[in-house]
């Protein structure tokens, strides 16, 4: 029976661990059109969307409400957008549909 108490415990430990990331998250943001144009200038700044590095545009944006978790993601999601548009019009709407061109 001891051993049982004692699963519980774990149980607990871990639900409060869980509990505790789950609290550290940190809020969605919008994009606003402002607040895209700013990202943008600040990638510009550091060379481009392929040289800049998320803390570096973190410190240029000098936003405190976006994480570098969120400029990650943005960061990610623009380089996609990026690379698409260095193809031709067609080449960017395969690309976008997830289908690998026919040659």
């Amino acid at each position: 029976m001891a051993a049982k108490g004692n699963d519980t415990k774990k149980l607990h430990t871990s639900d409060r661990q869980l509990q505790v990331a789950e609290n550290t998250r940190k809020p969605r943001i919008r994009w606003t059109a402002g607040l895209h144009n700013c990202f943008v200038k600040a990638v510009d700044r550091l060379g481009g969307p392929f040289e800049a590095t998320p803390k570096e545009i973190m410190m240029q944006m000098d936003i405190p409400e976006v994480a570098t978790s969120h400029i990650k993601s943005h960061l990610q999601k623009y380089r996609l957008r990026m690379g698409c548009n260095i193809g031709t019009a067609a080449d960017s709407t395969v690309a976008r549909k997830g289908k690998i061109p026919a040659k």
